[in-house]
């Protein structure tokens, strides 16, 4: 009976252990170690390396972290087929990792011969079927990046050749408006118009001033005769309004003669465009400091196309709190606050209006929505010191009162 129990005993054991075991290994199994040492672990099972390129600030990293990387589908097929590693690009060894495989963006996805050559990458959140197949292209020799990248060099005036390899590069967030100058200086602007480099046009090119983008302007009547005039003007605007974006913040000054330039064309413009010139018309008014215009606009912006987005309310909102002091404006950001908190009642909505309602002299109500922006950080691991400060604030001017 003893010797039945025991051994009973060394079963369940034994079966508890193997039930911690599979937990410990639920998921893609990450070695540890350095870079060199899975290097060498490739050298000696004959699989290429999936590594992780991420950082501990990247939430789609995190995602991955959690949704992606622990599902019994993925996790079987890495395992069988990678040696798997994870490397934050901002600690350590990771640090020369970022700068060798020029990683960008994250989380950044490499799969890596035993030699370190890049074999396949992207760079972005993929969902666990997606990140499959990403994993069977990296392993296809034919379709993984290093191909594509061969491939183009064999042809670089191919436009076929030229439009994989800028799509290759583009998807593993790398620069590739090189690739598009040599391609277009090889072959003759009376090719600028074919089918296929109409693909790249519209798809890929996106420098104002490329000699193929000149081109493009200067005869989108033709362009709109072969393909269209909605599709054309469309692209026109898609790469004026990334050059207006990307000037507004950094020169503002600049930004007045380009967009001079742009409305000197005279485009159709849909409501997303329309959208985005008035959002970049808040941002020159900000830096300009005029913000009597700034109600005006803000106010247009949203009756005609935020009345219902928390985040945009909330941002224009926390604007007028920091800069205007009129008390009709302020009226305004109030009301915006509140409905982006009704739409979204999450900590940064709720900070904002608490602040907007001290400052609009309503210290009760904003007593009460500060903590309740307190309470809703905290449960989602935000730093919430200055809420709490301004409840201090609030308190303080609440004794006074009485």
């Amino acid at each position: 009976m003893i010797q039945e129990t025991l051994r009973k005993g060394f079963v369940l054991g034994a079966g508890l252990l193997l039930s911690i075991s599979s937990f410990a290994q639920k998921g893609i199994a990450f070695e540890t170690g350095t870079f060199a040492q899975v290097l060498e672990k490739s050298k000696q099972t004959g699989k290429p390396i999936f590594m992780d390129a991420y950082t501990t600030w990247c939430g789609p990293c995190k995602a991955m972290a959690r949704s992606v990387f622990t599902n019994d589908t993925v996790a079987a097929y890495y395992n069988k087929n990678f040696v798997c590693y994870k490397s934050d690009m901002e600690k350590g060894e990771g640090l020369d990792l970022a700068k060798k495989y020029e990683v960008r963006a994250y989380p950044n996805l490499l799969y890596i011969s035993a030699e370190g050559n890049i074999l396949h990458r992207v760079a972005g959140f993929r969902n666990a079927s997606d990140f499959v197949k990403l994993g069977q292209t990296a392993l296809n020799p034919d379709a993984r990046f290093e191909a594509i990248k061969k491939q183009y060099e064999a042809a670089s005036n191919e436009a076929a050749k030229a439009s994989a390899y800028m799509l290759a590069l583009a998807d593993a967030a790398l620069p590739y408006e090189k690739v598009s100058e040599n391609y277009f200086n090889s072959i003759t602007e009376t090719e600028f118009t074919t089918p296929s480099n109409w693909e790249i046009i519209k798809n890929l090119e996106e420098n104002l001033n490329s000699k193929v983008f000149q081109y493009f302007i200067k005869n989108r009547d033709k362009y709109a005769s072969l393909y269209g005039k909605e599709s054309v003007e469309k692209r026109i605007n898609q790469v004026y309004l990334q050059a207006l974006e990307r000037t507004v913040e950094r020169t503002p000054e600049a930004y007045d003669k380009l967009f001079a330039e742009y409305s000197a064309l005279n485009l159709a413009k849909d409501k997303e465009t329309d959208m985005t010139l008035i959002q970049l018309e808040l941002v020159v008014l900000k830096h300009k400091q005029n913000w009597a215009k700034y109600d005006e606009v803000a106010s247009n912006l949203v009756s005609k196309y935020i009345s219902k987005n928390a985040y945009a309310l909330n941002s224009i909102a926390w604007d007028a709190y920091e800069h205007i002091s009129d008390a009709k404006v302020m009226a305004k950001a109030e009301q915006w606050a509140a409905s982006s908190c009704k739409i979204s009642p999450e900590y940064a909505n709720l900070d904002t209006y608490a602040c907007i309602l001290f400052k609009n002299g309503k210290s009760a109500l904003a007593k009460k929505t500060a903590q309740e922006a307190i309470a809703k950080g905290k449960k989602a691991g935000e730093d919430t010191a200055e809420t709490e400060a301004l409840l201090a604030k609030i308190n303080d001017k609440l004794k006074v009162k009485k």
